[in-house]
């Protein structure tokens, strides 16, 4: 029945056979055991050999649940042993399994954890974690959820100190999101736009906000705005030692200067992204420079790489939540595997990335979904014009041939490159930067 643990002691070979050896123990005395572990659990030291870190704070929360839980069933006095386990401080518990979830890019699995904290305090969940449940709320799509709590606690939460002004900008940067998300771009830009000219607040808000105003002109085409911020972001982030915001800084610039078709400048700005990333041990930085390089190799013409990249990316986009950024990633595979011959990939993925893009209400990527449609109904030897009805692109002529023999035409003929240079390349040039930056910038 039983095996040696790898934590040491002793475990259970099947679930079954724990429920069979516990089915002689009453629930109130099962509920006892369960408050005297977690009471165990609780007393010991947070760095203690025999129980730490992460595996404390889960052994505590499930035990202290259970024994409630165990408890309300008997219908137990507040006054009997099992219901001690209240003085337990469970949620910064949960909180602290939380923070590592989110660090281990499980936004779902954090929210999961948050809803219990939320359970147990009522009425009084801290306002640290409240600002997290939302946010994890944002990354799982329960846009209408995190936007009303993120806005409750906005006004329930005073700037009377240092602390408070920190939960206010948390929460108006979740609103922006939760905004941004459901297609309100001005209600977005105004929630960053107080965050960003906030005075007192985090260094780092500022920064997050300045990105993310960056992202919203790229993504609506104001492209000299976006680089000017992105260089703001990274230059606020270097003077205040801010590493992981200089790499996801970074990791924007490289988006615009893609954009421009400026590729050193892109590969300079992810080389550096990529290197303070892995120093720091960023699994979500690292995977994102991955995903942005896939973008920069697509307008390269590097296509084969393109693709690898993506796949390479696409899983943790579909476990961190992003519906965006797995569009976005489904797109750029999209159009590799069509460029390659690869045709019935290529429609798959970018009728997938459309509809997300649709939902999203994102012209930028419904543009750029639909040019790949189009690339795919030309192989084809079909209509582009027929597409979605919505398509506006002219797609180059060519006579009808195998669809799975890979064209050896010329990168600069790329559809996806001429749409990059008639959607973002402005008609003047770039204006004389605002904000110093460094040569390489």
């Amino acid at each position: 029945m039983l095996r040696p643990s790898n934590r040491g002691g002793y475990t259970f070979v099947t679930a079954f056979m724990r429920q069979a050896a516990y089915a002689g123990v009453g629930k109130t005395e099962l509920a006892a055991r369960h408050a005297r572990l977690a009471r165990w659990a609780d007393a010991l030291a947070p760095d203690d050999p025999e129980l730490a870190g992460i595996e404390r704070d889960t052994f505590v929360a499930r035990h202290a649940e259970e024994a409630l839980s165990l408890a309300d069933a008997m219908r137990l006095a507040a006054s009997s042993d099992p219901r001690t386990v209240v003085s337990i401080d469970r949620r910064a518990a949960l909180g602290r399994l939380a923070t590592a979830a989110f660090a281990d890019s499980q936004p779902a699995q954090a929210a999961a954890l948050l809803d219990r904290a939320a359970a147990l305090a009522r009425d009084e969940m801290p306002a640290e974690l409240t600002l997290a449940r939302a946010r994890a709320w944002v990354r799982t799509s329960r846009y209408a959820e995190a936007l009303a709590l993120a806005e409750r606690l906005r006004q329930d939460t005073t700037a009377d100190d240092a602390d408070g002004q920190a939960i206010r900008m948390g929460a108006l940067l979740v609103i922006g999101d939760a905004e941004r998300a459901v297609g309100h771009l001005e209600e977005a830009a105004h929630a960053w736009r107080t965050v960003a000219n906030a005075c007192g607040g985090p260094p780092e808000y500022e920064t997050e906000a300045l990105r993310r105003l960056g992202m919203l002109d790229y993504l609506t085409g104001h492209l000299a705005d976006a680089d000017e911020r992105f260089v703001q972001a990274y230059q606020l982030s270097l003077s205040q030692h801010d590493r992981p915001g200089q790499g996801w800084a970074l990791q924007n610039i490289a988006w615009s200067a893609t954009s421009r078709g400026d590729f050193d400048r892109a590969e300079m700005a992810l080389d550096r992204a990529a290197t303070l990333f892995v120093d720091l041990r960023d699994v979500a930085g690292q995977s994102w420079v991955t995903g942005t390089e896939a973008f920069v190799r697509l307008l390269q013409g590097r296509l084969r790489q393109a693709g690898a990249l993506a796949a390479e990316f696409l899983p943790y986009a579909e476990r961190l939540g992003d519906e965006w950024g797995l569009a976005a990633v489904q797109m750029v595979d999209a159009y590799a595997a069509a460029e390659l011959g690869e045709l019935a990939r290529a429609d798959r993925q970018a009728r997938v990335a459309l509809r997300s893009f649709e939902q999203l209400d994102d012209a930028w990527g419904r543009s750029l979904a639909l040019v790949v449609r189009g690339v795919v109904a030309r192989d084809r030897c079909a209509d582009p014009a027929a597409l979605a009805g919505t398509a506006r692109s002219r797609f180059s002529s060519k006579p009808c041939g195998s669809p799975s023999r890979p064209r050896t035409r010329s990168p600069s003929a790329s559809p996806v490159r001429c749409w990059a240079t008639a959607s973002w390349t402005p008609a003047t040039p770039l204006p004389p930067r605002r904000t110093p930056a460094p040569p390489w910038i």
